[in-house]
């Protein structure tokens, strides 16, 4: 209990005293301790340190658990640690702890940021191997690192396969979507998934709106854009000072300009 107060105040080294004292009157620390103590050094960055502990851990006859191994491998993935965040998850089972869909989101996630996306792939498999199925922080992580790398066609992919498991796209789907079918200049085909959204009663918000509109105002195409900075206005969606600026770079040339202003608060 004194440990994980100290750990919870950022006292490590007093932490770290309390844990010798303990080995040296032999009161071993539970599967909570280590774990807590394991995550003090990942959050510090002193990943041999937590390896070691693990490894004492596991010595000890004290069972990790799917919080301690997932620590661990968020800590992996943070630093791009890959090669041992795989083999974390393998080294897991060989523990008998298997991983839940928050642990292999974490290394999909991040080997989406990355760009990884072959190895991205061959975890996902992982996970439908394992009898653990991916949700909607699976493919949303997916989907939105496509379409920011402009990989559109494999974006869609895995949209067609979320929709044929049934897991409902979100506003962060389809945002995601949005962003990189405007990326492409498919300005209709952005619109058309922005009515889709609607369709299906899914929300649209500024960030649904704002890359559609400054796409249609790169082109030149200033009446669309007010139109639907107009459809947004009325739809009550709550701007932000930052999409504010966005809107009046994008329309200060343009003729419509007066009519912008009111609708983006500007005086």
């Amino acid at each position: 209990l004194m440990i994980n107060s100290f750990i919870e105040v950022n006292q490590i080294s007093k932490a770290e005293k309390i844990w010798s004292e303990m080995k040296a009157e032999q009161v071993e620390p539970d599967v909570f301790t280590y774990t807590a103590l394991i995550k003090a050094f990942c959050r510090l960055n002193k990943l041999p340190k937590a390896e070691a502990l693990l490894s004492q851990m596991i010595n000890s006859d004290v069972k990790p658990n799917v919080v301690t191994f997932t620590t661990l491998m968020k800590a992996y993935c943070r630093e791009e640690l890959f090669d041992k965040a795989e083999a974390l998850l393998d080294h897991m089972k060989g523990c008998g702890v298997e991983p839940n869909d928050f642990t292999y989101n974490i290394i999909i996630t991040a080997l989406a940021r990355s760009q990884r996306y072959t190895q991205a792939e061959a975890n996902l498999q992982k996970m439908r191997k394992s009898n653990v199925a991916p949700n909607i922080w699976t493919y949303n992580a997916l989907i939105d690192s496509l379409c920011k790398n402009s990989k559109f066609q494999l974006a869609q992919k895995y949209w067609n396969t979320m929709s044929a498991e049934g897991v409902q796209q979100d506003t962060v789907t389809y945002n995601s979507m949005i962003n990189g079918l405007c990326s492409q200049n498919q300005c209709t085909a952005a619109v058309a998934m922005l009515d889709k959204m609607k369709e299906n009663n899914i929300s649209p918000d500024t960030f649904s709106y704002t890359p559609i509109i400054c796409a249609f105002c790169r082109d030149g195409k200033f009446e669309t854009a007010l139109n639907l900075l107009k459809d947004m206005h009325s739809g009550g969606i709550k701007q932000t000072p930052t999409t504010r600026e966005i809107f009046s770079s994008a329309f200060r040339k343009s003729p419509v300009f007066p009519l912008v202003v009111p609708l983006i608060g500007r005086d």
